[in-house]
């Protein structure tokens, strides 16, 4: 069995996926470990289009300050999708690999998208496979929520500097959030909304994930 999560960052993704790893006694794996791999075989030419949410990053010194004044969250949200895409191939690979051997694994991160999901259903078999999907629309709930649970090496509070940054980080979380929320209600796989109650909402999922 596959587990996949999907959404934005800031939603609960890692958490859950940790969780389950240990619930469950099997491997998982972040989509951000497949995306590092992924870099090292684009070619200079390609770099670009295929790593746009990267390239940003480079150009802005990896400062949140500068990337969210230079571009605008829906810029981001999509360099964000784009990059996402990439590694859809080498999760097909990793997903093929482990049916052969018969071995549960779970997938998450912010490159698994309710297409992806359809795709391998349709390649694999639909038995092999649960997915979620975590969102969070309410801007001012993803600032709060961030400030209070901070973690080392926090991409959202290590690389700011400018408190006003953080409510266009969120902004950048919601326009990501309603892309996912969209799609997967679009295709019929199960979002959970975390803005309310995220204790809620992760006991939910996990459950989810392991009864459904």
């Amino acid at each position: 069995m596959f587990y996949l999560i999907g959404g934005a960052p800031r939603c609960g993704k890692t958490t859950i996926a940790k969780y389950l790893s240990k619930r469950l006694g099997i491997a998982w794996i972040s989509s951000d470990t497949l995306e590092a791999i992924a870099m090292g075989y684009a070619t200079a030419k390609d770099f670009p289009k295929r790593f746009p949410k990267t390239i940003m990053r480079k150009k802005t010194k990896r400062s949140n300050d500068l990337m969210y004044n230079k571009y605008s969250p829906k810029q981001i949200a999509g360099a964000y999708l784009i990059q996402s895409q990439v590694v859809w191939k080498g999760i097909e690979m990793l997903v093929e690999a482990e049916l052969v051997e018969n071995r549960s694994y779970i997938i998450e991160g912010y490159h698994i998208h309710p297409q992806l999901v359809l795709n391998l259903q349709k390649k694999y078999g639909k038995r092999n496979f649960k997915s979620v999907f975590l969102t969070k629309t309410d801007v001012d709930n993803i600032v709060t929520s961030s400030e209070k649970y901070t973690y080392k090496n926090d991409w959202f509070m290590k690389r700011t500097k400018e408190k006003e940054i953080y409510k266009k980080i969120a902004e950048m979380v919601s326009e990501l959030s309603r892309y996912f929320l969209r799609e997967g209600k679009k295709h019929g796989l199960k979002v959970f909304n975390m803005d309310k109650n995220f204790a809620r909402g992760m006991r939910e999922a996990q459950g989810y994930l392991r009864n459904n």
